[in-house]
C-alpha cells in the first residue's frame, strides 16, 4: 500500500517524535525511512476538556510533533515529515495514565478487575 510512495519518501527527512520501541519498530517493519527525535512535550492535558479519549489522545500526538517541529526548525533542521503518537488506556471514559508508582499501578489493576 505504501510501495508506490517509498521512493518519494526516501528523499525527505522523516521524524518519528517518539522513543518507543514499538513504533520504531512498526516503521522498520515497513521500511519506512525514518530518523528517532523523542519528544519534550510535558504530557499535562487537562483530560477534562475532552470530550472522547481519542480526542486527548490526538492532541497530545499532535502537541508531541509540533514540539518536535518547532524544536528543529531553530536549529535550521526542518524536517519535511514529523510522526507524532500516542497512546492510552481507557475503561468507562476515563483516561489511565502510566502508573507513577507501584501503589497506582496496583490501583489501576484493581479497577480493570474490580469494576
Amino acid at each position: 500500500m505504501i510501495e508506490p510512495l517509498m521512493q518519494k519518501l526516501l528523499t525527505k527527512k522523516i521524524i518519528l517524535a517518539s522513543s518507543s520501541p514499538r513504533r520504531k519498530q512498526i516503521l522498520h517493519n515497513i521500511k519506512f525511512p525514518f530518523e528517532v527525535v523523542p519528544s519534550t512535550f510535558e504530557e499535562n492535558l487537562d483530560k477534562t476538556s475532552f470530550d472522547k479519549p481519542y480526542d486527548y489522545v490526538q492532541e497530545t500526538a499532535y502537541s508531541k510533533a509540533l514540539e518536535v517541529f518547532k524544536r528543529l526548525e531553530k536549529e535550521t533542521k526542518q524536517p519535511d515529515l514529523v510522526i507524532g503518537a500516542d497512546t492510552v488506556v481507557t475503561m468507562d471514559s476515563i483516561i489511565f495514565e502510566k502508573p507513577r508508582d507501584e501503589e497506582d499501578a496496583f490501583q489501576m489493576l484493581s479497577r480493570y478487575f474490580f469494576s
